[in-house]
């Protein structure tokens, strides 16, 4: 029997970081380099535009919940109201098991999607990956890698990482949603990006977060894969 997991892609682990303005941390003129010996970067340096690196494009859509109907994924047109993600690479040769979680093989995942998969940036579409794979030996069937169309639903959310002026709403995924809109909680005023994955604690991510130039929260984002901190969102709330 062939079993389906979708990964927790959409579900970051948040961590709210909350420093006050009376401290000084607040709205500094100029950005300063945080502390820990960490590499940095804001959005608009080099490697961070929202351009998405689409290797292997297949120009293949699914829905929202992708499904396995033999011998394929349940893939509609990419102009239907029901494409949700574009399948940008898959394989039926995978070397690599799921656990008993559901969760696939880094190097596997690495392998078939490529090492930005794991790395979700600030502007740029939500990724995610189903895998089928057999219930009693947990080996990998088939591996798809799948990006979200950037397309606005009914209520006006895209399914794009929030970056600097945008605003999110207050749902498990990332949603970049119009600042009016009823869920809106926050505005992006300043990101952080640490493109090595640093593992960071929490009084890390608190010292990190001195250094961004204004809002009144943070929240640290991590990577899919690995969970070291992907980056750090600034923003005022709502």
């Amino acid at each position: 029997m062939v079993t389906a997991t979708t990964a927790a892609a959409l579900s970051l682990v948040l961590v709210a970081v909350w420093f006050a303005a009376d401290q000084g941390l607040i709205g500094k003129e100029e950005a300063s380099a945080p502390p820990l010996d960490l590499t940095t970067l804001r959005p608009g340096d080099p490697g961070t535009d929202g351009i998405d690196i689409r290797p292997g494009e297949r120009d293949q859509c699914v829905p929202y919940e992708p499904e396995w109907v033999w011998p394929a994924l349940n893939y509609v047109e990419c102009d239907s109201d029901e494409a949700f993600w574009v399948e940008y690479a898959a394989s039926d040769e995978v070397d690599g098991f799921v656990d008993a979680e559901g969760t696939a093989d880094e190097s596997a995942v690495v392998e078939v999607c490529g090492e930005d998969y794991g790395n979700p940036q600030p502007g740029r579409a939500w990724l995610d990956v189903v895998t089928f794979s057999d219930t009693d030996t947990g080996s990998i069937s088939y591996l798809s890698c799948m990006r979200a169309i950037v397309t606005a639903d009914q209520s006006g959310r895209l399914p794009v990482m929030p970056s600097v002026g945008d605003c999110f709403d207050d749902s498990d995924s990332w949603w970049t949603v119009p600042c009016d809109h009823e869920h809106s909680i926050g505005t992006v005023i300043d990101v952080i990006i640490t493109p090595d994955l640093p593992e960071l604690t929490d009084e890390d991510v608190h010292r990190v977060a001195e250094h961004c130039e204004g809002g009144d929260s943070t929240l640290e984002v991590d990577a899919l894969i690995s969970g070291g901190t992907n980056f750090i969102l600034c923003y005022n709330e709502h």
